[in-house]
């Protein structure tokens, strides 16, 4: 018996820590870090495996007692059962797991002490090594997956300081934005969305249907005297005086058939993000893998625009060009608003902030050079601020970085898209602690969750998105 006990320490020290990480919630204070943890799991291990073999040691030495072995293995045992019955639902409370271990292991000790001490045949050593061997293959994997799967809330966590910036100092732009048309459905504005990307393109993603509306002429023709400059930029140029070639050019230009289409969206109350997605959605769809609207023609779309604001101006119609710019802000808010993937709101924000900065060139020239100074003023972004929020994510221990993650996935200030990249990040937990694995998200990750249901399921195909994104959550409605 002497010769069994660093095995069954190893024994009883990995099952009681598959049963302390089925049970502990990553969210706790105590909950170990990943160095101490895998110390612990290896530690543990290494007794085991020295342990095993110190009872073929010497050669030819007696056996132990079959009860023994079976005693000492039995709490390894208990923890693979565990967590098989737990993944299939039959230990349904995170301390289950515990429980069952402790009642097995020490059910067996108390059976092997009245059990007469028969030194083990070769059948019986084949046995119980295919045994420590098949628990081993289950347990060990758990819990290398709890010990270390926190990890990757340090270096998969993305950090949005530049991005979360970004969007805060397009906010300045909100007092100047149009207020909206109530006879334009959310449903409308976002097949108007993707009527614009298709707009001087061939391409058609599968996913995604194609809506009425859209023009095989490309928004901006890819040469020119204007060709690739930005809108504030055509306005300053337009102030000063067009020549006869750049007047016809942008003539040319802002008579573009689809232009009904970007008022669509400038002036809708809402835009449903994912209108344009063929439901049912494809076998096998993640939230990964979702098909979204081509971002370029968007854009171009938003510099037209502003390229008809310059030839209004320097035609003498500031009201006009005054119109058409506050559009172009309207129309890359309601793109930064509404948008769930984070590259919807990035070029939302980039639109909003030219038609900002054009704004400014055309006060400017009005003679209101403080008004435009302010708001150029008000459009600079803090790289100071944004590297310090990056740094500090960066400092975090996993615990922290996860509790950021779920904080920022219930902050309201971050948007939708903000708000949805947390969540999807939080839709992958359960495969970076055995808690989750086993027992779905803790109850603040679930919270993350049901906060956001509402924001996410304005409409049927919203919903459906939503859907995939908590796919295997449970309890999320």
């Amino acid at each position: 018996m002497k010769k069994l006990t660093a095995f069954g320490s190893g024994a009883w020290a990995l099952a009681i820590l598959t049963g302390l990480f089925a049970w502990l919630s990553p969210d706790a204070s105590f909950y170990p870090g990943p160095i101490l943890a895998l110390l612990l799991v290896v530690t543990a291990t290494g007794v085991l495996l020295v342990g095993a073999m110190l009872p073929a040691w010497p050669l030819g030495g007696p056996k132990s007692a079959g009860a023994a072995v079976a005693a000492a293995i039995a709490p390894l045992v208990a923890a693979a059962l565990a967590l098989i019955l737990a993944a299939r639902g039959l230990l349904p409370h995170p301390a289950l797991p515990l429980l069952f271990i402790l009642l097995v292991g020490f059910g067996a000790r108390a059976w092997a002490l009245g059990r007469p001490k028969h030194p083990m045949a070769w059948t019986g050593d084949l046995l119980a090594g295919l045994t420590l061997v098949a628990s081993l293959f289950i347990v060990i994997p758990a819990l290398l997956l709890a010990a270390g799967g926190q990890v990757l809330w340090s270096v998969a966590t993305p950090s949005f300081g530049h991005t979360v910036e970004k969007v805060r100092v397009t906010n300045v732009l909100v007092p100047h934005r149009f207020a909206p048309h109530a006879g334009i459905t959310a449903t409308t504005a976002g097949l108007a969305l993707q009527a614009i990307a298709n707009t001087g393109t061939t391409y058609r993603d599968a996913g995604l249907i194609e809506p009425a509306g859209s023009s095989p002429m490309p928004w901006l023709p890819e040469g020119g005297p204007f060709a690739a400059w930005s809108g504030d930029s055509v306005m300053r140029h337009a102030l000063g005086g067009l020549t006869p070639a750049e007047r016809r050019w942008l003539q040319q230009v802002g008579a573009h058939p689809a232009l009904p289409l970007f008022d669509t969206v400038a002036f809708a109350g809402a835009l449903d993000p994912w209108a344009s997605l063929k439901v049912p959605l494809a076998p096998g769809m993640n939230a990964f893998g979702l098909p979204f609207p081509r971002m370029l023609p968007i854009r171009s779309a938003a510099r037209l625009q502003l390229y008809r604001a310059a030839l209004a101006a320097a035609d003498r119609k500031p009201a006009v060009a005054d119109s058409l710019t506050r559009e172009v802000i309207s129309f890359g808010l309601r793109l930064r608003d509404d948008s769930d993937i984070l590259i919807g709101t990035l070029i939302g924000t980039t639109i909003a902030r030219e038609g900002g900065l054009t704004l400014a060139a055309l006060w400017r020239a009005g003679g209101h050079a403080s008004e435009a100074d302010a708001l150029i003023l008000g459009l600079q972004s803090s790289p100071t601020a944004t590297d310090a929020m990056d740094t500090l994510a960066r400092r975090l221990s996993p615990r922290e970085n996860r509790a950021r993650v779920i904080r920022a996935a219930m902050a309201p200030e971050n948007g939708r898209s903000l708000r949805y990249e947390h969540l999807s990040v939080l839709g992958v937990a359960s495969c970076t602690d055995l808690r989750e694995l086993l027992y779905g998200p803790t109850p603040a990750a679930l919270e993350a969750f049901t906060s956001a249901a509402a924001l996410f399921q304005r409409t049927e195909k919203e919903a459906a998105v939503y859907a995939l994104l908590t796919h295997g959550i449970v309890a999320v409605q």
